[in-house]
């Protein structure tokens, strides 16, 4: 029972930390689409 226990907590976890992984990839990905439209906004009104 201990076991069973042991390897729900195991995968449990796991899946945790998938989930931050993914989310923290979701993450750049919206900072990079951010920046790129900042860098033209900021080319646009320095001319």
């Amino acid at each position: 029972m201990m076991m069973a226990f042991k390897e729900r907590f195991k995968d449990h976890i796991r899946i945790f930390s998938e989930d931050i992984v993914q989310r923290i990839f979701e993450l750049n990905q919206l900072i990079k689409i951010h920046e790129k439209g900042r860098g033209q906004i900021v080319k646009w009104c320095s001319e």
